[in-house]
């Protein structure tokens, strides 16, 4: 199992780890882009465009990963890697439990409780850079959710 920290209790920023393995996700400022730092390598995250949802994780290597968000309005990704290609969708229309399948994969983000944003990851983790990836996806969505209900603040 994984456990994902938030860095504070304001913070979108996170640290993950478990099973032998850390990543630290920090954001930039007013952006969905930003630094993951996996078992100490920076990988940096890109959205070439604010009004594509797509994203990429870029290593030393380059490209290790891209991911599309269906539509607008769903909760659910298509990634694809050198591995193969993977879904991150919503367990349920209401919950922040998210689910990733394909290639050979399958693991759940699951939040503690409704009102933290503490969560772990369970299941099949081979891809420790997919496993902290499909994560900074998840936040993004649980920042979504949480400025349009609280009316734009943090």
């Amino acid at each position: 199992m994984i456990r994902c920290l938030p860095i504070g209790i304001c913070s979108w920023d996170y640290d993950i780890q478990g099973e032998g393995h850390h990543a630290h996700l920090g954001f930039r400022s007013m952006s969905e882009q930003g630094e993951l730092v996996i078992d100490q390598v920076r990988h940096e995250v890109v959205k070439p465009s604010a009004f594509i949802g797509e994203w990429c994780l870029m290593g030393p290597e380059g490209q290790v990963f891209s991911a599309t968000k269906q539509g607008i309005f769903s909760r659910t990704f298509d990634l694809h890697g050198s591995e193969g290609s993977f879904n991150l969708r919503a367990l349920s229309a209401f919950g922040r439990t998210m689910v990733v399948e394909g290639s050979q994969t399958d693991f759940q983000i699951v939040p503690d409780h409704a009102f933290t944003r503490r969560a772990s990851i369970q299941g099949d983790l081979k891809d420790f850079r997919l496993v902290a990836f499909t994560f900074w996806l998840t936040v993004i969505m649980w920042r979504r959710a949480s400025r349009s209900n609280s009316g734009g603040g943090s």
